[in-house]
């Protein structure tokens, strides 16, 4: 079994969802973010300060063998790299199903999140060395919000349901699934060998090289600052709800079934691929995604809040994969997209810090939306100096 998944043809639909499905498993911090705080807060009884902490902690893990895998893209085993991941994470979500104190528990996520940030990092570099990234990415991205979408929507009412036995139930009822699908994960995650490094990529430039070229550059700063304003209005985005006259019910199923919406996004990727080239779909996805703050601010009702959530959503599953799309034509060994994941994920931490800031203590979410859409504008500046700067570079190296 194991040895058909490393010879699968790395351009097959098929391919692409069993490497997609190990990447959504090892992001699973990310994915479900705001259901893991609430279970960590209210199931385990850390708090919500500490249950913050600890979510935080599984996302520096992620983050940290992110950058390890990065700078080894083209000298390790992709599918080695993904499968150990996945080992790691199976291991320590399973002992998470039977150690609830605050701080082993927490060194738990934290090992996890080690395992999980290899096997994305892997993910995001295989994916980058298909002959069509934006059909490959469209497909990640899709399956990055539909199975969430099931997740916002089943895990709260699992975690507050019967469960399946008395060890099984509330949090550990939750955990246990995750740990089934990841345990799926491990068992694919060998496909991940399919993708192989293109002649022309072997030897040349360090990993390192890749990564300083301005146009490479460019791109992962861009990342970074469309992550911050993307996590700037997601960590509010109950709050908000809760401000147009939902309440926290209503408001987690409007997120669910925007989320599982979203996949509309990245299938008119796949559809569209570089049809119209990368940049201009880029730039259509963010300016929807600033009039959909322009709906949030303007019409704060359910109705209001559910169609701006809703373009923000869509548009954000559309947008990202041409970012990492771009960052693949600069590098088909996948070195400068996994980077870009950590520049991503370091975006998505210091976001919602930097809108705490304007929100503040009476909870005015109005602040986290101007902060996102100054964010995104940001966000367009480094994004349209890469092709002039990638010009240029091509010009000297021919």
């Amino acid at each position: 079994m194991f040895s058909k998944l490393r010879t699968m043809n790395p351009e097959s639909t098929l391919t692409i969802c069993l490497a997609s499905f190990v990447g959504v498993m090892a992001l699973t911090p990310l994915m479900i973010l705001p259901i893991l705080v609430f279970a960590y807060d209210e199931f385990l009884g850390f708090g919500p300060d500490v249950a913050g902490r600890v979510s935080s902690a599984g996302l520096a893990g992620i983050a940290l063998t992110t950058i390890i895998v990065a700078l080894k893209a083209k000298h390790w085993s992709l599918g080695k790299a993904s499968t150990l991941g996945m080992v790691t994470v199976v291991v320590f979500t399973a002992i998470g199903l039977f150690v609830h104190s605050v701080w082993p528990f927490t060194l738990l996520v934290f090992l996890a999140g080690l395992g999980g940030g290899a096997a994305q990092a892997a993910v995001a570099a295989a994916l980058a060395r298909s002959n069509q990234p934006e059909r490959s990415f469209g497909i990640y991205i899709g399956w990055q919000f539909a199975l969430p979408a099931v997740g916002f929507w089943w895990f709260p009412r699992l975690v507050e349901g019967p469960g399946y036995s008395e060890f099984l139930s509330g949090f550990n009822a939750m955990l246990f699934v995750i740990l089934i699908l990841s345990a799926l994960a491990l068992l694919v995650s060998p496909v991940l060998s399919a993708f192989k490094l293109r002649s022309e990529d072997e030897g040349g430039e360090m990993e390192w090289g890749l990564i300083l070229k301005p146009a490479a550059l460019l791109s992962v700063v861009g990342l970074a600052i469309y992550g911050a304003a993307n996590a700037s209005v997601w960590a509010y985005s109950e709050g908000m709800g809760e401000d147009a006259g939902l309440d926290i019910y209503q408001t987690g199923d409007i997120i669910a079934y925007v989320t599982g919406l979203s996949v509309l996004g990245p299938i008119l990727v796949v559809w569209l691929k570089d049809k119209i080239g990368h940049y201009i779909p880029l730039i259509g996805g963010i300016l929807a995604q600033i009039i959909a703050m322009y709906v949030l601010l303007t019409i704060q009702t359910p109705t209001g809040y559910t169609v701006g959530i809703g373009i923000f959503s869509v548009a954000w599953a559309f947008t990202w994969p041409y970012f990492l799309s771009i960052q693949a034509t600069f590098d088909h060994s996948g070195t400068v997209t996994s980077f870009g994941q950590f520049t991503n994920l370091a975006g998505n931490a210091v976001g919602p810090l930097v809108a705490a800031s304007f929100v503040g203590a009476d909870g005015n979410y109005v602040g986290a939306i101007w902060v996102a859409v100054i964010l995104f504008v940001v966000t367009l500046v480094p994004m349209l100096m890469i092709k002039t700067v990638r010009r240029k570079e091509l010009m000297e190296t021919s």
